[in-house]
């Protein structure tokens, strides 16, 4: 797996700076650019939540576990899923619409 780069100057972004991208922008640490998450990537990253909240109620109704397993499990799920998030960022010059 690949983090992604400037879409300017091509460097590569840290893992850590990408794991705080809330906005849906960053800016260039090298160059000082904006870069904007593509409409690719936004619509990518909105699939993931369903698919992670599908397997774990499949988890969870495979194992019997109480209230303190669920809450395990479930920030497991959320650790693992934003963990590799920063991997499916693509970015662009400008804010590209959603639809």
């Amino acid at each position: 797996m690949k983090l992604p780069a400037c879409w300017n100057c091509k460097k590569q972004f840290s893992y850590g700076k990408l794991l705080l991208l809330w906005g849906g922008s960053t800016v260039c640490p090298r160059c000082g650019e904006t870069n904007y998450l593509t409409a690719e990537s936004r619509k990518k990253g909105a699939w993931y939540t369903p698919i992670l909240i599908i397997l774990m109620v499949i988890g969870l109704n495979m194992f019997d576990i109480g209230f303190p397993g669920i809450i395990l499990y479930g920030l497991i799920f959320f650790l693992i899923g934003l963990s590799l998030s920063p991997f499916t960022f693509h970015f662009t010059d400008e804010q590209e619409p959603l639809f």
